[in-house]
């Protein structure tokens, strides 16, 4: 289990959740948050251990994205993107605090998709097998 965890889509607004129940409301919240705003937002959810995970949603669709903790320290880093529609054309512009991020649609998935899967990795440590996943990770220096 990787909670608690915590989240921030808003500065100074970071939301402590320790349980399922809890991130289902604020997993809404961030919904209701992000479609109403002018430019669709990024959330960010760390877990107990560090790992970083990037979740957005917008009218057209979610998207998440995983990121192990070895990337501040510059080491071998695991990385996974949610793919959905590889047909899909064009970029969303997402905001994460005061930073602009595009986003390909191909990576958008369904918001009740991503809820999901964040809901399945916070308490299984496991990425959903319910999802593609697009694997970003950089290149183990031993393989270079």
């Amino acid at each position: 289990m990787q909670y608690p965890a915590k989240v921030i889509w808003r500065e100074g607004e970071e939301i402590s959740v320790t349980s399922s129940d809890e991130l289902a409301a604020v997993l809404d919240r961030f919904e209701r948050d992000s479609i109403s705003n002018r430019w669709p937002l990024l959330a960010q959810v760390t877990d107990r251990e560090g790992h970083a995970i990037i979740i957005g949603v917008a009218v057209e669709g979610a998207c998440f994205e995983f990121t192990s903790k070895e990337i501040k320290e510059s080491m071998y880093y695991r990385d996974f993107v949610s793919t959905g529609d590889d047909n899909a054309t064009g970029v969303v512009s997402f905001w994460l605090l005061d930073h602009h991020s595009d986003l390909s649609r191909s990576c958008l998935i369904s918001v009740q998709s991503m809820k999901d899967a964040v809901r399945h990795y916070l308490e299984t440590g496991q990425l959903s097998e319910q999802v593609r996943w697009l694997d970003c990770s950089s290149c183990r220096p031993d393989s270079m």
